[in-house]
């Protein structure tokens, strides 16, 4: 999506925040995620701003804890 939105606006910011937390998972994501309720997750948020600072997008993301890797 922030191709679509790279090319549509041409002003979006490079840099953008990701805060990392971590939660479990509950009826529905386990069910999603095909992993077990009350599994490891992490939540990465992921807010997108323009050049002016005005909010575009905002993403959360939550994957596996089991099957993640930071690079």
């Amino acid at each position: 999506m922030s191709s679509i939105i790279r090319e549509v606006s041409r002003e979006v910011r490079e840099k953008c925040t990701s805060p990392i937390g971590s939660t479990v998972a509950a009826e529905e994501e386990s069910r999603i995620l095909g992993t077990n309720r009350g599994s490891a997750l992490l939540v990465i948020k992921q807010p997108t701003h323009d050049t002016q600072d005005i909010p575009i997008e905002y993403r959360v993301s939550l994957p596996r804890g089991d099957r993640y890797t930071h690079r």
